[in-house]
């Protein structure tokens, strides 16, 4: 690998949760050159990325109509991907990262001709492939949400068979940010030694945004218990919401906000305050950065501005709604807090339009004041352990009026495990449910199956022994096994629960071995006839195989996968495994029988052995946890 193409086109998060495998590509390689290809609308940001050594800019949105009325020009639009595919063709990649999910960008790498292609491309009649594990397992996430606890970041890292190691996003901050970053708090009377606490009030979304009220009352508290200065940060597009959390913290006896204040600790100032700045829609991104990195603390919702602070080591708060999910997209670093609203639904399908998204009320002022002063707490060294079982045994010590802290609320804090890949571990225990010890169970699986070289490893479920002790304790260091599901006394309910997984996994595997012994058979017989490299008949190939036969048999694998496929929609826990499996099936290419007879037979031996894998592991996980096996 000389030479590789990054693409990602989507949002500035998710540009910034790129930089780890930038970063670790660079190490491995040093003599690599990489060229990243952007969206336009964040350009900026990524002169400040390190380890980029060029970088180009997609803008299709250019072309959209101006005015009612108007149509897209579809020369102007081809002419301008036909220019920019000889572009990046004539700089003759070795390799092609694509992170982004569109068609558009599996169309664009196809006509690249780069011969190794990771993620989503096409082939010549438009078909979808993902090429690599690890990315096939990228897009398989948003089916399976509950059982997945990976971040991003480390799944980007493993597409470029990074092994994850330097625990942060990559973020410059240029002089000239700093120098107006220390002129400007300058002006605004804010001092070195100041608490300033910034707030991200909005989102890309509406239904991902904690309430104004909230975060002016919030913002009162902060001032009122610390002395601390606020800043609100955003977007020129988030000024009405920017400027409305100002107002209502320079007029906290406005009624609105009055209504919602706790009578027992009412606002207790009148008039305007000056520990207020806001500076949305005012800075450049480079600004944005130079001011975060100045910030003690950044309360936001799941937002770009919450990777920028990841990436400049400053501590988070963050704040997530509706399809927002720790797992996924939680800020990448130690430390860091997350409150998640402990209701059924959260996360929410990316494809729900809710209407009532009672998820942002459940997180209250009193939550996030803790998580503020949980993380105030912490030493240099982020010692969060200690504060963990602190939270855990005197949370009155921390907000005497807070009687039910995160009594709806799910608090987790960010680390990282033996394979310096972060997780997000509970921050208080809670009685543990069979999503988290699937989740668990498939986290240890899918590092040693989807492998760090690129392929797809088949192993025996005694492989993992070690694996279910150590998640075994992992469970009851941060979940109350005393109570709730996990219960001695009332294990009924989890055991009924995860007996009929078990049972589901029995039944995928033994689909996988019946499918394998027909595909088998399809070999067998083909290959009587053919010869590699698997000339086509009318082109020198020996015929005379039995068709009907052959025939007989792809009607039975029909059958099996329909089976297959049905299972990980009734069973949930086996989602994970049949997605995977679908994608492999869909990313067959050709029309000679024996060439996909044989490449369909490792998809079902490794559904065969995960199905297997992931039974032993849960069993193995309640023997250690209650003393005998489901």
């Amino acid at each position: 690998m000389k030479n590789i193409l990054i693409l990602n086109l989507t949002r500035m998060g998710d540009l910034l949760q790129t930089t780890p495998l930038i970063a670790g590509l660079k190490e491995k390689y040093p003599d690599l050159k990489i060229t990243l290809l952007a969206n336009k609308n964040f350009s900026e940001i990524c002169n400040d990325v390190p380890f980029i050594d060029e970088i180009y800019t997609f803008d299709i949105k250019q072309f959209a109509p101006k005015s009612e009325g108007e149509e897209v020009s579809l020369f102007q639009v081809y002419r301008y991907m036909d220019e920019l595919v000889e572009q990046m063709k004539s700089k003759r990649f070795d390799t092609v990262i694509n992170l982004s999910h569109s068609k558009l960008t599996a169309i664009f790498t196809s006509l690249l001709n780069v011969p190794d292609v990771r993620g989503l491309t096409s082939t010549d009649y438009g078909h979808r492939v993902i090429r690599h594990p690890w990315l096939n397992y990228f897009c398989n996430i948003i089916f399976n949400r509950h059982y997945n606890r990976f971040n991003l970041v480390d799944i980007y890292m493993k597409s470029g068979d990074i092994q994850p190691s330097g625990k942060r996003l990559y973020l410059n901050v240029a002089e000239d940010g700093l120098s107006f970053a220390n002129e400007f708090l300058q002006k605004n009377g804010i001092k070195d030694s100041d608490m300033l606490i910034g707030f991200q009030p909005a989102s890309s979304r509406p239904d991902r945004r904690w309430s104004p009220d909230s975060f002016a009352r919030l913002g009162l508290e902060l001032i009122k218990r610390y002395g601390a200065k606020i800043i609100i940060f955003g977007v020129s597009s988030e000024k009405e919401l920017g400027d409305e959390v100002q107002a209502k913290i320079n007029n906290p006896l406005d009624p609105p906000l009055l209504r919602g204040t706790n009578p027992l600790n009412p606002p207790f100032l009148k008039g305007e305050l000056k520990g207020v700045i806001n500076v949305v829609g005012k800075t450049s991104v480079r600004e944005l950065a130079a001011l975060i990195k100045r910030c003690n603390i950044l309360i936001t919702n799941d937002t770009g501005t919450m990777h920028i602070a990841a990436a400049l080591g400053t501590k988070i708060a963050a704040l997530f709604f509706a399809h927002a999910l720790v797992h996924e997209t939680g800020p990448y670093g130690e430390g860091h807090i997350i409150l998640q609203a402990d209701i059924p639904c959260s996360p929410c399908s990316h494809h729900t339009n809710c209407k009532n998204p009672v998820c942002k009320d459940y997180i209250t002022v009193e939550d996030v004041l803790a998580a503020v002063e949980i993380i105030m707490k912490q030493d240099a060294r982020n010692k969060m352990q200690d504060i963990r079982y602190k939270v855990q045994y005197n949370l009155s010590c921390l907000l005497p009026l807070a009687s039910c802290l995160f009594s709806r609320v799910k608090p987790f804090y960010s680390s990282f495990d033996a394979d310096n890949m972060v997780e997000f571990l509970p921050l208080i225990k809670k009685p543990a449910g069979l999503s988290d010890i699937v989740g668990y169970a498939y986290r240890a699986m899918w590092k040693k199956v989807l492998g760090s070289d690129g392929r797809l490893n088949i192993l025996q479920p005694s492989a993992f022994k070690l694996q279910a002790k150590e998640i075994a304790e992992k469970i009851k260091n941060h979940f109350d096994v005393r109570s709730g599901e996990l219960n001695p006394h009332g294990f009924a309910s989890l055991t009924a629960s995860l007996h009929n997984v078990l049972d589901s996994f029995d039944r995928l595997a033994k689909l996988g071995r019946e499918g394998a012994s027909v595909t088998k058979n399809i070999i067998k017989e083909v290959s009587k006839t053919i010869i590699p490299p698997y000339p086509p008949l009318e082109k020198g190939g020996r015929g005379g195989f039995d068709v009907e036969y052959v025939k007989e048999m792809g009607g039975r694998i029909n059958d099996i996968d329909e089976n297959i496929n049905l299972l990980g929609m009734t069973e949930q826990a086996s989602g994970p495994m049949v997605s995977l499996f679908k994608f492999g099936k869909e990313n067959l290419q050709g029309d000679n029988v024996l060439k996909l007879a044989e490449d369909t037979l490792p998809l079902y031996d490794a559904i065969t052995a995960e199905a297997g894998i992931m039974r032993e592991l849960l069993e193995d996980i309640s023997e250690e946890l209650i003393g005998t096996k489901t």
